[in-house]
């Protein structure tokens, strides 16, 4: 499997990421045809229900596709970038086709042009040694479980926490990607947690955590994990 990382000229600041999603998803929906030409669907772009998206009676929230986004923005070096993986590969290597000549973040516009446009191999499958990642501002808890983690004191009980979420937000990649792991193989765990914070996701605040975790799965660079990974939340790259 294939992922490819997209990084622009515009300049822009991690708390204003959505608003860079909503200008790549404008610029999407007018090349609609043409991404349904090559079999495309654009709800890779922003993972909700285009039959329903202008709807004034149903919330976005309600045609919101539970999927793994497979279309990811986020700020590089202060730079605006995107990343695909899975379906949002081809999606993102026609993107880059089309002539943008300029971006409007809110009120500002900025010239667009592509700096860099990275594509690597992604080998999944199973490793004999573990490898160390750091997870930045991820988001593992839907609110529930931040009230058990809040009440929670035993250290021993919060690692089962994290474990849990962490699993469970592996899986969602993995099921959603059809990769099928053997889960009886699989090892996976956090070993170290050093930030907690809450952050601005989709208009919500919510915790986040800067942490470390091993596997033995080979797990690409700058893919999300956990929720808001479709902005940047929850960003992983390998340290060993």
């Amino acid at each position: 499997m294939k992922t490819i990382e997209i990084t622009t000229s515009v300049p822009l600041r991690a708390f204003h990421v959505h608003k860079w999603r909503g200008a790549v998803i404008e610029k999407v929906l007018q090349q609609k045809s043409n991404f349904e030409q090559f079999g495309i669907s654009t709800d890779l772009f922003h993972n909700h229900n285009e039959k329903e998206w202008n709807n004034p009676e149903i919330s976005k929230e309600r045609i919101k596709l539970s999927r793994y986004p497979m279309v990811q923005y986020r700020s590089v070096e202060g730079k605006a970038a995107i990343v695909g993986v899975g379906k949002g590969v081809e999606a993102l290597q026609l993107f880059k086709e089309f002539e943008i000549p300029s971006v409007s973040l809110g009120k500002r516009t900025h010239t667009y042009s592509m700096i860099e446009s990275r594509e690597r191999h992604w080998e999944t499958s199973l490793s004999n040694t573990l490898m160390t990642y750091k997870v930045r501002q991820w988001i593992p808890f839907p609110p529930k479980k931040v009230n058990q983690w809040n009440a929670e004191k035993r250290l021993l009980k919060r690692a089962e926490l994290l474990d849990r979420a962490l699993f469970g937000n592996f899986f969602h990649v993995m099921d959603d990607l059809d990769l099928n792991i053997q889960r009886s193989d699989l090892e996976l765990f956090v070993c170290d947690l050093e930030k907690e914070q809450y952050v601005d996701c989709f208009r919500v605040k919510k915790m986040a955590l800067d942490a470390t975790f091993m596997t033995n799965f080979p797990l690409p660079e700058n893919i999300g994990l956990g929720q808001g990974s479709a902005l940047g939340f929850g960003r992983i790259q390998r340290l060993q």
